[in-house]
């Protein structure tokens, strides 16, 4: 992280410079293979051993339940440990910050029986753009294009397409799909929420300009069906969900309102999704592919997630105020699991990064206008980028290798090696502290809920200790960096229960 702490530079020690990475490590006992972010469960330091507590319930799984996940195929609840592969470090100077709320495609207007295409044009500071009428098509052309087929195992919601008429209606029940070139038009007529042809689904206004889109282009053929499960979905022509809406299956009704915005509402009319409220935040259900993002409601700030795979929010400069550290890992995304916990995740379905926060049921993701990330849930503040993302490893999270904590004034690094040590160092790389964990690649460190600090032996099923604060039991719930090149392991009321050096 440089001076400013907004920049992250996690670097690999060379062996000859950390001592500990040929010294021989203990043996350590077995520990409860149930152990997960999730459980409680203890772990057995190098030495000496410690105490086992009772016996915690079974972990909560990452994966979250259906309906199914966005964009790849969903995450597989799989045994714990929950935490797969190593991650990689912050690739520096190579972010993805444009806003794709609509590339470059075309939206259909369908006015007495004719399909008028305009080009969409997204703009990098997020503004809305102005279209380009290209000329007329056939509606009956439009219309059976894209379609799309069930996804494989057939578990697609086959809905009817909209049927043509000389103006668009303003609202959609279950059982119909927007295909290309189908629309939803305002009641004032000022407002149209278009499938494209190029697969994105486009709110617009009488001036061609976005308003919000689904962030689906360079899918031809996609299909957007308001499900007879409740939920608003973008299909790819093969199936594959390529947005969702996710409100649980309570929509009953999609509509384009006169003020601009689209809305889904239960049967009693209470809304539970807006594409305004869409443009700042991520719902439970939700995810993030490569290439999409979300804004801050001042358009200052964004939350993108890279096509290297990090998950990143950068300033109106392009400037990265904080990062997963996930770069390296081309085809992850992002998901706001509906068990409140927000994780990247690897293209192969392994977690990379996880705020940690599993059991904060319904938490969304909001970006705010001072750059903060924060879990939210019934208007509590759950977890943030700006107060825990930085600095700290709160409970449930870990550090895989190559991935770090730095101080405030970034003058001090708590770096995992991809070669299994945990070191300290300052600005100039030199080591203050280390776990003496090396040779050991591919380790990680866990902050357990049970308020111990683990090093574990790599690999995505390894339950074997390599070192421990041996702090099982005294109620430590993160990990801080502090600006005088200490790190601390406190409770919840900022007690020091352990500190190095």
């Amino acid at each position: 992280m440089g001076a400013n702490g907004n920049e992250w530079s996690p670097w690999a020690i060379p062996p000859g410079d950390v001592a500990g990475g040929d010294a021989p490590v203990a043996e350590p006992a077995p520990v409860n293979p149930a152990d997960a972010p999730t459980a409680q469960h203890p772990v057995v330091p190098v030495a000496p051993p410690i105490a086992l507590p009772p016996a915690a319930p079974p972990p909560v799984p990452l994966a979250p339940a259906a309906p199914p996940a966005y964009g790849p195929p969903p995450p597989v609840a799989a045994p714990p440990p929950v935490f797969g592969p190593p991650g990689a470090p912050v690739a520096g100077g190579r972010r993805r910050t444009g806003l794709v709320l609509a590339a470059a495609g075309a939206a259909v207007a369908v006015v007495a029986g004719v399909v008028a295409v305009v080009v969409l044009r997204g703009s990098d500071d997020g503004t809305p753009s102005s279209a380009a009428v290209q000329g007329p098509q056939s509606s009956a052309g439009a219309e059976q294009s894209g379609a799309g087929s069930p996804a494989a195992g057939g578990n697609r919601d086959i809905a009817s397409p909209l049927p043509s008429a000389s103006t668009p209606p303003a609202q959609l029940e279950p059982g119909f799909a927007l295909t290309a070139g189908q629309a939803l038009r305002s009641a004032n007529g000022k407002y149209t929420l278009t499938q494209q042809p190029d697969g994105n689904l486009v709110l617009a206004d009488e001036a061609k300009r976005v308003q919000w889109s689904s962030q689906t282009s360079a899918n031809p053929g996609a299909t957007a069906s308001l499900d007879r499960t409740g939920d608003f979905v973008v299909y790819a022509k093969s199936g594959t969900v390529l947005w969702r809406s996710s409100v649980n299956g309570q929509g009953a009704l999609l509509q384009v309102r006169d003020d601009g915005t689209a809305t889904m509402t239960r049967a009693d009319r209470q809304e539970v999704w807006s594409s305004r409220n869409e443009r700042t935040r991520l719902y439970p259900g939700q995810a993030l592919n490569a290439g999409q993002q979300r804004r801050s409601s001042d358009g200052r700030f964004s939350l993108a997630q890279n096509a290297d795979g990090n998950l990143v929010v950068t300033d109106a400069g392009k400037k990265v105020v904080w990062n997963a550290q996930t770069s390296g890992h081309q085809g992850a995304y992002t998901l706001m699991q509906s068990d409140g916990n927000l994780v990247v995740y690897g293209a192969d379905k392994q977690p990379l990064w996880s705020s940690g926060t599993f059991g904060s049921s319904g938490a969304a993701a909001v970006l705010n206008t001072d750059g903060n990330l924060a879990l939210t849930v019934g208007g509590k503040v759950v977890w943030g980028t700006a107060t825990d993302g930085t600095t700290k490893l709160t409970a449930g999270q870990r550090l895989l290798a190559g991935q770090s904590r730095a101080a405030p004034n970034g003058q001090f690094t708590l770096l995992m090696q991809p070669d299994g040590n945990l070191v300290l160092q300052n600005a100039a790389k030199a080591v203050l502290w280390r776990s003496n964990t090396g040779g050991h690649p591919g380790a990680s460190l866990r902050m357990q809920a049970d308020g111990n600090l683990v090093v574990y032996e790599g690999g995505t099923g390894s339950t074997t200790a390599l070192w421990s604060t041996k702090t099982t039991g005294r109620a430590a719930t993160y990990l801080q960096v502090l600006d005088n090149g200490t790190v601390t392991l406190n409770t919840a009321a900022g007690q020091a229960v352990w500190k190095a050096p």
